[in-house]
């Protein structure tokens, strides 16, 4: 550029500042600012020209171009000046109808399209200064209105129980409102009489239910030994006896001693603990009772599971009620006159099939005198204990080929054991002898006016043993069978039919003490020896081999007494000489029904055919 031209720094600020951002400041009014600075230039222009006079025409004419283009521009701000006052105006129009309109409005609105977008920016700004400085919250680039949101919850019904009451029904009117037509009652009854029988004996035949038991504990897949009991206050004498209540939370063992040598000097006891209990003291019984002489045998009632029955060693019969206060726990005893002479050696309630031939008999206890005696026990309006009937068991009912021939046909068996018949079998009474005999009895003479009490007994004998019987019973679950286990070490299985036993097994463990059938399989027997084990038989599995030898005796002690619960099968109790009780849960397939066992042990009867 020539050194002599004019207008070089207002050219250049100007320039400069319309490419840079521009930022107006609110210290004067813009119209102040724009009139001021087109002074300043214009001024300083003139004095240029005049100190320069003469100069040539065409720089004169570049600074009337130059002058020309700043009124224009000057003109062009003015005119954006004046577009931001009303930009301003529509504004502050726009917050003061806010309240009442929701959407957002556009300050812009009647401005034309192509300077639509510089303007918006001028607005901005202009709101950014009326404010101090803040931003501003809306965005009038935006047409649409503002979301309306709400808070919603979901809340349900809240529940309730409803019940239907009705009226108690009116007694029945069971008076016949027509008389009976017995005659077509009797075509009826001789139409479907075929058929019932029918169904009925097919159902005898069926397999259906094989193998099917009920489960109501967790089962265990080993026998293992869940309590081991000891009265210590009877530490001197022996368990005789074992017994489980009705419901199978009770276990109840008789105490005296089985090795005297003469008249007995010590005092028995009957002890019971209650297994369901949370804690069991082992060496403390719940309910301890002490007798004059030694308990010899106890059973417990087969409907009332506070009651009690025990023989002693001195022939009397007490009936026990756990139920009294104490100290009146024995709520009846056989009179003297009507007990026994000898050691009662079993005691055994009447099964509810029993009760129906011979309704008044409900307890029959053996002893060793000989004597079988049939009792009532009535508990109101007085407990009393009443002898029914005194049966002598005498050598004569046993033929001579199975009797010694030395022995005298007016003598008295003294019995051992006895056991009641179940089912088709209830008038019948099995018994075990000091001999070894095995006897039978069917219809007991039961009435007053028989004069000879031996009158009308009928009578059948079985092969004997070589030792005295120490256990008889009658299998719950298989028609017409019984076991006897007997001192001279044989378990021996009889059909009440067969003179001969079915099935003979000798494991070689000592003599047979006691003997007593699973309620809930049909072929397992447990077994109790002399040397301290329990021996347990599942014939399904073998016919001559143990299915399970335990340990029960402590140190090798006789095992005198077993018991399975008839409420809780799978528990069977072993109690021995030293005063020990122990109480196993057996292992799931010795207690469970197996398939086709019924056959089984009917092939077993079919054999020895």
């Amino acid at each position: 550029m020539h050194a002599g031209t004019p207008t070089t720094s207002i050219t250049s600020d100007h320039i400069q500042s319309s490419n840079q951002p521009q930022i107006f400041r609110a210290q004067n009014s813009p119209e102040n600012d724009e009139a001021s600075s087109f002074s300043r230039d214009d001024a300083a222009s003139s004095s240029s020209l005049q100190g320069r006079g003469g100069r040539a025409l065409t720089a004169s004419r570049s600074a009337s171009a130059k002058m020309s283009t700043l009124l224009n521009r000057l003109e062009a701000k003015k005119q954006r000046i004046a577009e931001l006052r009303r930009a301003r105006e529509a504004l502050h129009s726009a917050k003061a109808d806010g309240n009442n309109d929701s959407r957002s409005v556009t300050p812009t609105e009647g401005l034309e399209d192509g300077r639509h977008r510089s303007l918006r920016h001028r607005c901005e700004t202009a709101l950014l200064l009326n404010r101090g400085g803040e931003w501003p919250k809306a965005d009038f680039g935006t047409q649409a209105r503002m979301f309306e949101m709400a808070d919603s919850e979901t809340q349900s019904s809240m529940p309730a129980d409803a019940s239907t009451q009705t009226d108690a029904p009116n007694a029945a009117d069971l008076t016949a409102t027509q008389d009976l037509d017995e005659e077509a009652l009797l075509r009826f009854l001789d139409r479907v009489e075929p058929q019932v029988i029918a169904t009925l004996k097919e159902n005898t035949q069926s397999h259906a239910f094989d193998g099917y038991s009920a489960v109501w504990e967790e089962d265990e897949k080993e026998t293992v030994c869940k309590h081991t009991l000891q009265h210590m206050a009877f530490a001197d004498l022996q368990c005789t006896s074992v017994s489980w209540s009705r419901t199978g939370a009770v276990v109840g063992v008789a105490y005296g001693r089985l090795d005297h040598s003469d008249w007995c000097s010590h005092q028995g006891g009957l002890a019971m603990w209650n297994l369901d209990r949370r804690s069991v003291n082992a060496n403390k019984a719940d309910t301890a009772l002490t007798f004059p002489s030694c308990v010899m045998t106890c059973a417990f009632h087969p409907e009332v599971a506070s009651v009690i029955a025990i023989g002693t060693f001195h022939g009397e019969i007490c009936i026990i009620n756990t139920s009294q206060s104490e100290g009146k726990e024995i709520v009846a005893t056989s009179p003297r006159h009507a007990s026994h002479t000898e050691p009662v050696t079993e005691v055994a309630w009447v099964s509810r099939s029993w009760q129906t031939v011979r309704p008044q008999a409900n307890l029959v206890s053996v002893a060793g005198d000989g004597v079988v005696g049939i009792w009532n026990f009535q508990s109101l309006p007085t407990a009393q204990l009443i002898q029914l009937k005194r049966i002598p068991l005498r050598t004569e009912y046993v033929p001579q080929h199975l009797r010694e021939n030395t022995v005298s046909v007016d003598s008295l068996l003294g019995g051992t054991c006895a056991s009641l018949g179940f089912g088709s079998n209830a008038e019948a009474l099995v018994l075990g002898t000091e001999g070894g005999v095995v006897l039978k009895c069917n219809r007991l003479p039961l009435s007053s006016d028989t004069q000879d009490a031996h009158a009308g007994v009928d009578s059948f004998a079985y092969q004997p043993h070589s030792g005295p019987v120490y256990a008889a019973q009658f299998s719950p679950r298989v028609p017409g069978m019984f076991l006897t286990a007997s001192m001279d070490g044989s378990l021996r299985l009889y059909d009440h039919l067969q003179t001969s036993p079915v099935l003979v097994v000798e494991p070689n463990c000592g003599a047979m003490l006691d003997a007593v059938w699973s309620p809930s399989r049909d072929a397992v027997v447990a077994c109790s020896t002399s040397d301290g084990s329990v021996v347990i038989f599942d014939f399904v599995q073998s016919r001559g081999r143990p299915a399970l030898v335990l340990e029960a005796g402590a140190r090798h002690a006789p095992v005198y007494g077993l018991a399975f619960c008839g409420a809780r099968p799978h528990l069977l109790a072993a109690c021995d000489g030293r005063g020990q009780i122990k109480v196993y849960s057996l292992a799931q397939q010795l207690h469970f029904q197996q398939p086709r066992e019924a056959q089984t042990m009917r092939n077993i009867c079919q054999s020895s055919d």
